[in-house]
Order: C-alpha cells, then sequence, then structure tokens
C-alpha cells in the first residue's frame, strides 16, 4: 500500500524485496555482529537490517539477542520496539518503546515509536501525546514531523498534519515517502487537484517493480496503451473508473491486472493481461506505452467533480441475481461482510470483531446472510454473532474469477454491510446503495467525516464515534434498518 508513518530511517515504506535477494546491508551488520557477538548496539544494527529487508523473524531474534546483551540501553529496546512493529505486534512494540523510555526519557525516537504503536492500535489521543513529546525533542526531524503528521490526521486535523508535512520536505524535499504522505493527506482533505498529481511520488519509492515500455504522458498513442493494476484488489476496483475515459486516447487500451478480476473488468477495456506477465517484460500486442492504474487521474487532470462520473461500472447479472432469490428464499435479507484481509496492517482498526454486528441480528424481519470469502468465516462458525446467518461460502464465486458470484447476490440483497474491504468497491462500483462500516481514525480515502463519499454516491458512511467504538456504531445502524 502506499506510504504510512515513518520511523527514523529504519523501516521501508515501499514493497517488501524477494525473500532470496538479500540486501547489502544486512549482510554488513550479520558480519558486524559475528564479529562482535557480545555488542548488544551491534546486534540492535542487525535487528535493524533486518527489518529493513522484511524479515520479521530475523528482526526479533537479533532485538531480543540485543536487549539481553544491552539491558540498560535504549537502542536495543527501540530495535526490539521496530522489529515487534514489523511483527504486527503494536502492543509489544509500546512495551518495548516505554523500556526505552525508562532508560532514556528524552529519546525522540523512542517517543516516536511508542506514537505509532498506540495509533495501530487505535489508541489516537495517546499517539498524538506520544508523537508531541517526540516532537518537543527533535523538531526538524523529518520523520518525527511526519509521523506527528500522521497522529494529527488521525484525530481528524488534516490541515495541522499538512503544514507539518511541509515542513519536514522543507528539511527532506527529495523523501518520497513524505511526498507521498503529504499526497495522501491531500486526497483526504479532498483536495484532489494537488493530491493525484501529488500521488506520482509513491513511483519514486526504492523496492517497486520496474514496468516495460515507454511511460505515458497522457497523450495520444500510435499504439495501445497498457494501464499496470496497483495495490489490492479494492484499490484496482476504486481505480477502474478511469478506464473507460481512456477511449480516444488509444486505439485500444489494456489492462494488467490480477487474472482473478479479468472477468469483472474485461468490459471497461479492449482487453486484459496477466499482471505478472507484465512485471516480467512481456507486453500485449501493440503495446506503444505503458501506465500505472493509480497514475491515470494525474494523466486525466481529474480534479474532483467528475470523480463518480461513469458509474456504474459493472452490473449484476438479472438471471444470476434470481438464482439467489431462490436460493434465498423469501424475506428482508442483509448480506454483511466484516473482515478484510488480515495480511494488511490496519486489517485490526478496519474490521470489526463480528461479536459486534450482534445488534443486526436483532432488527426485526432482517435475515442475514454472508459475504464473507475465506477470512472471518470461523468466527461465523463459531457463532460469535449470536444470531443466525447464512454461510454462503462454498457458492460464492468459487472458481477461478473474483467478485462475479457476489456481485449477482449483492443485486439480489434488501441490504448491503460491509466493512473497508474490496466488497465496498464492488458495491459502490455497481452503484448499490450500501452501508460503510468506518474505524475512526478510517483510511485516507474516505476522509475524515461526513456520511457520504465522492467515490461512491450510493455509500452510506457510518464512522465510529470514537476508536474502537464498534458497539455504539452498529446499533445506530441497526435501529436505522428496523
Amino acid at each position: 500500500r502506499a506510504a504510512g508513518p515513518l520511523t527514523p530511517a529504519v523501516l521501508p515504506s515501499g514493497p517488501r524485496p524477494p525473500a532470496d535477494a538479500p540486501a547489502a546491508p544486512l549482510q554488513a551488520a550479520l558480519a558486524a555482529a559475528a564479529a562482535r557477538p557480545g555488542d548488544a548496539l551491534a546486534w540492535a544494527a542487525l535487528a535493524d537490517a533486518f527489518a529493513g529487508a522484511w524479515q520479521a523473524a530475523g528482526a526479533l531474534e537479533a532485538a531480543g539477542r540485543a536487549a539481553l546483551l544491552g539491558p540498560g540501553l535504549p537502542g536495543p529496546w527501540k530495535a526490539l520496539a521496530r522489529a515487534r512493529r514489523l511483527a504486527e505486534d503494536p502492543g509489544g512494540a509500546a512495551a518495548a518503546a516505554r523500556e526505552a523510555l525508562a532508560r532514556d526519557p528524552a529519546d525522540a525516537g523512542a517517543w516516536t515509536l511508542l506514537g505509532l504503536a498506540a495509533l495501530a492500535m487505535g489508541a489516537v489521543d495517546a499517539a498524538l501525546a506520544a508523537q508531541k513529546a517526540a516532537h518537543a525533542r527533535a523538531p526538524r526531524d523529518p520523520a518525527i514531523l511526519s509521523n506527528l503528521a500522521t497522529a494529527l490526521s488521525a484525530a481528524g486535523q488534516d490541515a495541522a498534519a499538512l503544514g507539518l508535512l511541509d515542513a519536514a520536505l522543507r528539511v527532506d524535499p527529495a523523501d518520497p515517502r513524505l511526498r507521498t504522505n503529504r499526497a495522501l493527506t491531500l486526497l483526504s482533505m479532498g483536495d484532489f487537484a494537488r493530491g493525484f498529481p501529488a500521488h506520482e511520488a509513491r513511483l519514486e519509492r526504492p523496492g517497486l517493480p520496474a514496468l516495460p515500455g515507454p511511460a505515458w504522458d497522457g497523450g495520444p498513442l500510435a499504439g495501445a496503451l497498457v494501464v499496470a493494476g496497483e495495490q489490492g484488489l479494492g484499490d484496482v476496483l476504486q481505480w477502474a473508473r478511469f478506464l473507460p475515459r481512456l477511449r480516444g486516447r488509444a486505439p485500444a487500451v489494456w489492462l494488467a491486472a490480477p487474472p482473478r478480476l479479468h472477468r469483472l473488468l474485461r468490459p471497461l477495456v479492449d482487453g486484459v493481461w496477466p499482471l505478472a506477465d507484465l512485471l516480467q517484460g512481456a507486453l500485449p500486442p501493440g503495446a506503444a506505452a505503458v501506465t500505472p492504474l493509480l497514475s491515470l487521474p494525474a494523466r486525466l487532470g481529474e480534479a474532483g467533480p467528475t470523480l463518480a462520473e461513469g458509474l456504474p461500472l459493472w452490473r449484476p447479472d438479472p438471471a444470476g441475481m434470481e438464482r439467489w432469490r431462490a436460493r434465498l428464499g423469501p424475506g428482508r435479507w442483509a448480506g454483511v461482510a466484516w473482515q478484510g484481509n488480515p495480511a494488511y496492517a490496519r486489517d485490526a482498526l478496519r474490521s470489526p470483531p463480528l461479536s459486534a454486528l450482534a445488534p443486526l441480528g436483532r432488527v426485526p424481519g432482517l435475515r442475514l446472510c454472508s459475504l464473507q470469502k475465506g477470512h472471518g468465516l470461523d468466527a461465523l462458525r463459531a457463532g460469535a454473532l449470536g444470531a443466525p446467518c447464512l454461510d454462503l461460502d462454498a457458492e460464492l464465486d468459487p472458481g477461478p474469477d473474483a467478485f462475479i458470484d457476489t456481485l449477482d447476490l449483492m443485486g439480489a440483497l434488501d441490504v448491503i454491510i460491509t466493512s473497508d474491504t474490496a466488497t465496498a468497491h464492488l458495491a459502490g462500483g455497481a452503484g448499490l446503495p450500501a452501508h460503510l462500516l468506518l474505524s475512526r481514525p478510517a483510511d485516507w480515502r474516505w476522509g475524515p467525516d461526513g456520511a457520504q463519499s465522492p467515490w461512491y454516491p450510493s455509500l452510506r458512511l457510518w464512522r465510529q464515534p470514537r476508536p474502537g467504538a464498534w458497539g455504539p456504531l452498529l446499533e445506530r445502524l441497526a435501529a436505522a434498518l428496523a
């Protein structure tokens, strides 16, 4: 995903390098630890090198050794906090950061690590306090300025966050992570005219795979234009709206995307191509230029007012809808999706526990069915909802194509309720009314407040009243559905 909070010169924000490609800094750190096996700081440096190579297990082991060798030093505990953060253990990261602060209360790096861990657990006020403490001790450190900006954005203070990111860029104007974070802040604020061009900074982050062929500059082409999908499935669905606008810019438009999405997206373009093949250098026939999918709004001059132009992009199949109506039977049916991909770093914040949806099971006359595939179904089958909910996992898109059956099922439902996953983009892209459950803070694309989104007019946004408070949100939604 796009660049997130920075920790001082340690955790990378770009894609993970191949596991079989050890980085030179890691090899140097391994040699240093081998030469000085009793040196706590050498092991801490090795932990940071492992973290820089996205190897959480190695980082945890090296940082643990560092803490054993130098328990009175703050450095090993900071390395352990970084390693635990990489291992998606924010509670452990916070504990390690506190150990570092117990040894040096003035350590700005330890304060910012504590703030990052607090934010990962949804503790926005604690994150903001810790980042302010870090900033007070290192007011010109660009990473700490960026981390404080992230905490301010989480608290709904995007304008203040933007000012801090501008200050960070005055110190380090070349850092693409800082520039990407600034772009996302602009987009969160709804400043699309500046945000989309600024978002091109994401392409400068290290580790991104190179795209073959000439880059498209937005001008007319004599040959085919190839658009390369980026990031997760939901991101591809969200940005797919720009594909039909390319007609007339090139004699043919190809989309390179994961094959699971080809059937859904093929009607929007002239041809589809496996993304993996493109990344290995294989271009579709007649290709004249290539562009990343998320660059389309900048290339097309999108400034915001026409974001939803052209929706719906896809529609449920009437015959498929009838099959699902027959499968469900009579009644008022609501489909629910609560669990995103657990591998996503913010999933613990964006995905409510299934038990939080219990108020929906008490809405008179409302029957529930699951829109989940794979993730989250263990909780459903364990009875965590506390109400009947039809498990359709085996019947939803069992073949190679994603979202086809799910789209038809959505069209047959009376109510759609989803957390911030690809399901929301599927419903919104179809123009289907749906209720979107959002954490606080929500992801940048949903903005800091409001019940409507310029991306999807058919969605109604339901926001937590405070971080972690799914219960009141679901109670309000249930009351609205009753």
